[in-house]
This record gives structure tokens, C-alpha cells and sequence, in this order.
């Protein structure tokens, strides 16, 4: 667990452009930042962690869906170099976009063999917390920093889109489940503020991609709740409703103070971007950079719908031109063209495993452990599923690790409860017999064995009464 803690935070503290980019080591012309070592440190660190010590629970295999994501990346990795080596990509082109890829076996490998027991899991909880709260607070300094200096051409030079924002997002769905199903994870006061400081921090990036993850998180949550409680635990959650409007007002109001930009148009226009259909001081749509490059990676995906384009596609001289903006930026059409429905069937097992498993081991109700991490399974899925669509996120090493990373959790979670839960069986099935055990005085010198006749014999005072 110290482990995760530290590759967790760091990723949500390091700025990618200003810290993780400038810091780097080449390797024979290679570029290796400061997480391709913790990943490399954190495999070896899961695969050599002994798993017979007392307080690790074992359990009788690892998850179905684990062992299926395995064999998928492998498989599409393999199609994925094969295409990579005719497709006119430079070496170096081709080992980032690998590197990209493998990180997602790795980093749920990680994630999966570092949780020892539930209250790991439970520490997993605050930990996703504390990364939005600190990614949060780093994007508000980065914000402050920018327009306050004034070292910017236009307003979106100073969005914060280089740090990890996907933390804040899940931090705050996972908070307002926790306050809507009356699932304590903080204390209720402590719980509003920290969602108040995760929205904060989340639209100080001035990203739309942003904003409907983490709304598609948020509803998702709301879903998860049962039918005839939702009343209610809207009701509750809407008690932090003034705290969430207030902390947009206040954002809005300081950026406009610092930047000299009136924030408050910022974000109408923004919002209105999203809207289908023609409207005034729109400029342009929030998908119209988006589509030359989707539609264009669906097409190297048919011409090779098996195995994709391979690895750095999108950097290759036919990729150029009019699609280039938008390439990558869908993260589902970028990982067919790159490598085709086996690298798609990897990522959509994995979101897919998250929103199922999550969802049974919500409606499980063991623990108030085990539902929360359920909970934030399938709020992790829907929010990517949604990201995917809209931006870079899993197609790239840092942003892509809350959801390897969450993965191997809940799916790890999900068989240790299981076999919690058929150990519980185990021990009420043996009370159960002991139940029906009785003593009778007038038995006295039989040992419960019977005979042919079904009669008790001479031995003991003990017999079975079932």
C-alpha cells in the first residue's frame, strides 16, 4: 500500500509539461521519465510481494476477467508491433506508444497484487480522495500562478490540462455517493468541502472533456443508488448543493479577478458549445476538432480491423495533414486504428469488469468497505467510457493510471469478498451442525455412532439428532 500511495500522489502532484517532460534520462536515444521507473519498480515490487503472510487474503484464483485482460493485451501487443514495423513510424514513435499501451497490464497488475486485505481497500478509498484534493489544489496554484503573472496569449494557455484532473472528478462522484447512500467515508461537513475543493479544482482546467466525465461520474452514482432511496438520498446530497454552487461562483469570480477575463462568459459559452445546434457567440462546437481524426482512425481501423494500423499510427505520414489535430483525442477510435478490436476488447473488458463487478459488490452489501469500492468501480468505468470519447486519456501513461490502477483494485476486492463470504458460509454451515447436537442424560455410555438398525451404540453420550 505505501507503494501505491506514492505513485498515486506523485501523479497527481507532478505537472506533465513543466516537470515530467523536462526530467527526463536517454536510454540509447530513449526517453525515460520519472514514472517509467516507479512502474518498472512497482511490477517488481507486486510480483515479488510474499503472499502467505497473515494479513494477506488469499483466495482460490485470481479474477476471470484479470486473466482475460492479460490475454487480450498480449495478443495486442503483438499486432500491435507487427503493424508497427511497416507502418512508417520512427523507432522512438512506436516505443512511446507501446510503452502507453503496456502500461495498462502493468499498472492493473500493480494494482491488483498490492491490496492485501480489505482494509487496504479501504485505505485505497481515502487515497483516491487525497489525490483529488491534492490535484485540486495544484491546478488552482497552477491557475493562480498563470493569470496572475499574465504569462499567457489567451485564456486557455493558462488551463491546468497538464495535471492529472481525472482524480478530482472521481474524488467528488465518490464523495457524493458516500453522502447519498449515507456511507460514511468522512464526516459530512468534511465530505461537502472536499467535493467543494474537487469541483473547484476540476473546472479550473477549463476543460469540457473534464466537466462531462465528471458529470457522467456524478450521474452514475445517483444510478447506483436503489430505486426507492433515491428521494431521499437526493435530498441529502442536495444539502451540498450550495456548497458546490458556491465554490463555482467563487472560482469564476477570482479567475475573472487574477486574469483580466471575464470567467463567467468563459464558462456560458463553453457550456453552450456542448449544446447541439446553432447558437449565437458559438464559435465553434467542442466536438469540431474531434471529428476528422475520429473518422479518420475508423478508417485505418477497417482496413485493418484485427490488429489496427499498429503502435504510432497516428504519427505517421498518412495520419498528417487535415486529421492531425484531432487524432488520439478520442481514446476508444484511437486504440482501434492503433491496435483494432484486440487492444479495443482489452480496454472495454476492463471498463466493462469495473461497472459489473462494481455493481455486484454494491448490491453484495457485505461491508461499507466493499460497497464503496464497488461504488467507485463503477463510477471509474462510466467516467472513462465518457472521457475516452471526449479527449486524450487512457491512450496516454499518466492519465490512463487511475483506471489501471482502480481496476486491479476492485477486482481484487470483489475476490477477496468472495471468498469472505464463502468462509462465513463455511463457519454458519458448521454452527448450524453444532446446533443440532444435543446431550441426552438417558444416552449416557453410547458415543453417537447408530447401528444397521439406526440405533445408537455403546461409547459415548453424544448423538446427532438430524
Amino acid at each position: 500500500m505505501p507503494f501505491l500511495a506514492l505513485l498515486i500522489l506523485l501523479n497527481a502532484v507532478f505537472n506533465n509539461t513543466t516537470f515530467v517532460n523536462t526530467n527526463r534520462l536517454y536510454v540509447a536515444g530513449l526517453p525515460l521519465n520519472v514514472f517509467d521507473g516507479l512502474m518498472v519498480l512497482g511490477f517488481i515490487i507486486a510480483l515479488l510481494r510474499p503472499r502467505g503472510t497473515a494479513n494477506y487474503v488469499r483466495t482460490a484464483r485470481i479474477h476471470p476477467a484479470v486473466m482475460w485482460m492479460f490475454a487480450l493485451f498480449v495478443l495486442a501487443t503483438f499486432g500491435g508491433l507487427i503493424g508497427g514495423a511497416s507502418n512508417g513510424a520512427t523507432n522512438r514513435e512506436v516505443i512511446t506508444s507501446l510503452r502507453n499501451f503496456l502500461v495498462a497490464p502493468a499498472a492493473l497488475y500493480i494494482g491488483y497484487f498490492l491490496i492485501a486485505n480489505v482494509k487496504s481497500s479501504r485505505q485505497f478509498l481515502y487515497l483516491a480522495v487525497a489525490a483529488g484534493l491534492v490535484v485540486s489544489f495544484m491546478i488552482v496554484v497552477f491557475f493562480k500562478t498563470k493569470t496572475e503573472t499574465r504569462t499567457f496569449s489567451h485564456l486557455n494557455d493558462a488551463r491546468a490540462v497538464a495535471y492529472i484532473s481525472t482524480y478530482a472528478g472521481l474524488a467528488m462522484a465518490l464523495l457524493f455517493y458516500s453522502v447519498s447512500s449515507n456511507i460514511k467515508l468522512l464526516p459530512l461537513l468534511l465530505a461537502w468541502g472536499a467535493m467543494g475543493a474537487c469541483l473547484l479544482g476540476q473546472f479550473t482546467t477549463l476543460s469540457r472533456s473534464d466537466w462531462v466525465a465528471c458529470a457522467a461520474g456524478v450521474m452514475a452514482a445517483f444510478a447506483l443508488l436503489p430505486k426507492d432511496q433515491r428521494l431521499r438520498s437526493a435530498l441529502r446530497a442536495a444539502l451540498a448543493i450550495p456548497i458546490l454552487v458556491a465554490s463555482l461562483w467563487v472560482g469564476m469570480y477570482l479567475g475573472t479577478q487574477v486574469s483580466g477575463k471575464n470567467m463567467f462568459n468563459t464558462m456560458h459559452e463553453k457550456v453552450l458549445s456542448l449544446l447541439p445546434g446553432d447558437r449565437p457567440g458559438v464559435k465553434a462546437k467542442a466536438w469540431d476538432t474531434r471529428l476528422p481524426g475520429m473518422k479518420r482512425e475508423i478508417r485505418e481501423f477497417f482496413s485493418s480491423p484485427v490488429v489496427g494500423g499498429g503502435f504510432a499510427i497516428a504519427d505517421t505520414p498518412q495520419m498528417e495533414g487535415q486529421y492531425y489535430a484531432g487524432l488520439r483525442h478520442n481514446t476508444w477510435t484511437s486504440t482501434l486504428a492503433e491496435t483494432g478490436i484486440l487492444g479495443f476488447a482489452a480496454f472495454a473488458t476492463m471498463v466493462g469488469s469495473m461497472i459489473v463487478v462494481g455493481w455486484r459488490m454494491v448490491r453484495a452489501r457485505t461491508d461499507q468497505t466493499t460497497v464503496l469500492i464497488g461504488a467507485l468501480g463503477w463510477i471509474t468505468g462510466f467516467f472513462y467510457i465518457v472521457h475516452g470519447f471526449a479527449t486524450m486519456s487512457f491512450n496516454q501513461m499518466r492519465w490512463g493510471l487511475p483506471l489501471f490502477i482502480t481496476a486491479g483494485v476492485i477486482l481484487r476486492t470483489r475476490q477477496m469478498q468472495l471468498t469472505l463470504i464463502e468462509q462465513a458460509y463455511a463457519e454458519q454451515a458448521m454452527l448450524e451442525q453444532h446446533e443440532h447436537a444435543a446431550y441426552d442424560p438417558a444416552m449416557d455410555g453410547h458415543d453417537g455412532a447408530l447401528d444397521a438398525a439406526g440405533q445408537p451404540v455403546l461409547g459415548g453420550n453424544w448423538y446427532q439428532t438430524n
